[in-house]
């Protein structure tokens, strides 16, 4: 057999795998690379075919360099960022250029640059590069520095929302201030006629909305919401700036079961005003609170109301056990109004789910 792989899987016939002929000579005796795959391999876990990849990808030359130096480098970017072997060979395998890259002229003053300026501690710093690798790859002159000073003026923002901005979605730096950033917050800011502070609440507190494409995703979902909650361009946009993580969630797979699911139960113009003044309400599971709640609630016969749809989306598990609690002993009493019928005398009677007491006797 040749030197590509051919493996029968079951129910799809002959399926090539991998033709992995540059990877295999990676680990050949009379190549220079040969020492460093082995060493990815051994250290990280990664197979011929992940060597091969790292091979392929622009700005791979560390797999030419002497080990010693990619030990070194490797090791540092552990003890730097406090990461487990595991961490790194993902980090690594994502952006393998980054071992290209000297320590002390580099990767330091970069990382050090990211903590002064947006005030983050190394367990901050960490989490971002383990979240998005490709900042350790970012030149600070070129373009870290500018888009942050571009977003702080922009957005009108201070240091702290700045960094709480980087926080929630470091891969803003990879995105074009000419291309995404500036067309798409003036975007925002036409079609939900928002001014500059209320653009710059609204990028804070979802920055990864200019990861979403106006065309294929912000447009179409906007029209949607509109016409779903009959809601007028005020409206919609009122929506959106008190609950902008919506514009991030699936139509299919969530904002519409949830609707269909709170309509079920109190009927479809009252959903519609439940969900416009707390659209929060739609960011809960269906599946893992909604649904197990409503069972709850409706074995113990609890009235299901807005007010109770409102405890079962947004209370803890801890309070809505206690919701739960003082909701059956308020159904265990029942107050019966007065009867005079039979007995002229008795002023009211309380029913009890236990027993019958008579009071107010004259």
């Amino acid at each position: 057999m040749s030197q590509s792989s051919y493996v029968r899987c079951r129910g799809f016939g002959l399926v090539v795998l991998s033709c992995i002929n540059k990877g295999k000579q990676l680990y050949s005796e009379d190549n220079p690379q040969s020492t460093t795959g082995q060493w990815l391999t051994q250290r990280f876990g990664f197979s011929v075919d992940d060597v091969a990849k790292i091979d392929q990808k622009k700005g791979t030359s560390f797999l030419t360099l002497d080990l010693s130096i990619v030990e070194e480098r490797a090791d540092w970017l552990k003890q730097r960022l406090s990461l487990t072997d595991d961490e790194l060979g993902k980090i690594i395998q994502t952006q393998p250029a980054i071992l290209n890259l000297m320590p002390a002229d580099n990767l330091s003053p970069k990382l050090d640059y990211l903590q002064e300026r947006l005030g983050w501690n190394d367990d901050t710093v960490s989490k971002m590069i383990k979240s998005q690798p490709s900042i350790l790859a970012y030149r600070t002159d070129e373009n870290i520095a500018p888009k942050l000073d571009w977003l702080q003026n922009h957005l009108q923002l201070d240091k702290k929302q700045t960094s709480k901005i980087l926080t929630k979605y470091p891969g803003i730096l990879g995105r074009s201030i000419t291309d995404n950033l500036e067309p798409k917050i003036q975007w925002f800011q036409d079609r939900l006629c928002l001014d500059k502070v209320q653009i710059s609440k609204l990028i804070t507190k979802q920055p990864n909305i200019l990861n979403l494409s106006i065309h294929d995703n912000l447009e179409p979902k906007i029209r949607w919401l509109q016409d779903r909650l009959c809601l007028d361009e005020v409206q919609v946009s009122e929506l959106i700036t008190k609950q902008p993580s919506i514009l991030c969630m699936s139509i299919p797979n969530n904002i519409e079961p949830t609707l269909i699911f709170l309509e079920s139960n109190l009927g479809k113009e009252a959903a519609i005003e439940f969900v416009v003044p707390k659209p929060s309400v739609l960011g809960y599971s269906l599946e893992k609170r909604y649904k197990p709640r409503m069972k709850e609630a409706k074995e113990l016969q609890l009235v299901i109301d807005k007010g109770m749809m409102q405890r079962m989306a947004m209370q803890t598990e801890d309070k809505w056990r206690k919701s739960l609690v003082s909701q059956t002993k308020k159904n265990e009493k029942r107050v019966v109004t007065p009867l005079f019928i039979c007995c002229p005398h008795v002023i009211s009677i309380e029913v009890y789910s236990s027993d019958l007491t008579m009071a107010n006797v004259l």
